[in-house]
């Protein structure tokens, strides 16, 4: 029903995006087309009276539809991803959780929002390890608030052992780089801090990089 009223409204609007036919894709699939359109109806501010007007009322899969738009769109309508981030259902989660990838091209304004946003959410988490990627890969300058996902990853890995060596690797290239690229010396600190836990924790990366900086 939902994604019928979806395409409805879309025809109406006169949208132009492509949607498969019902009959060609399962119906938690459907949900999540149904979930994108309403999400491409909203920023376009075409929302008609027969849609729901608050994305938490979306059912679970639209809502995982919805994050799949918005994360292309970041750091714009941040304010909708922020509330699929502490989604109930873990896959929304996840699916909003994606928007992670962007911190690595994303201007130093933008990629502070998306990263404060990220990292204050019920989704970092699970997520952490893909916000910690993208920030490695980052040419530009490291946002504020890396230190504080630094802090939570160095953490959370000395207890999980799934992906601890490629998170312990780009943990301790970004802890580096951190520590290079500021002169606050509560900062620095606390980048000392973090190199220490990891050193007992004995993360992977590490021991190479401490070597370099001889």
């Amino acid at each position: 029903m939902l994604f019928a009223e979806m395409r409805s409204a879309e025809v109406r609007q006169g949208q132009i995006r492509a949607v498969p036919r019902t009959g060609s894709v399962g119906p938690v699939e459907a949900a999540r087309i149904a979930g994108e359109i309403w999400a491409s109806v909203v920023i376009n501010d075409r929302l008609t009276a027969d849609l729901p007007t608050d994305i938490s009322h979306l059912p679970p899969a639209a809502r995982e539809g919805a994050a799949r738009l918005l994360i292309e769109l970041v750091p714009e309508h941040l304010d909708l991803l922020r509330i699929l981030l502490d989604d109930s259902v873990s896959r929304v989660r996840s699916a909003a959780g994606a928007a992670a990838s962007s911190l690595a091209k994303a201007d130093s304004a933008a990629a502070e929002d998306l990263l404060a946003a990220i990292s204050n959410s019920a989704a970092f988490a699970d997520c952490f390890g893909n916000v910690l990627h993208a920030l490695a890969e980052r040419s530009l300058l490291l946002p504020a608030s890396t230190l504080q996902a630094c802090e939570y990853a160095a953490k959370a890995i000395a207890t999980r052992s799934a992906g601890a060596a490629r998170v312990g690797y780009d943990l301790s290239r970004l802890i580096f780089r951190l520590y290079q690229q500021t002169d606050d010396p509560d900062s620095r600190r606390r980048c000392l801090d973090v190199i220490d836990q990891l050193a007992q924790n004995g993360t992977y990366g590490l021991s190479q990089l401490l070597d370099s900086q001889r």
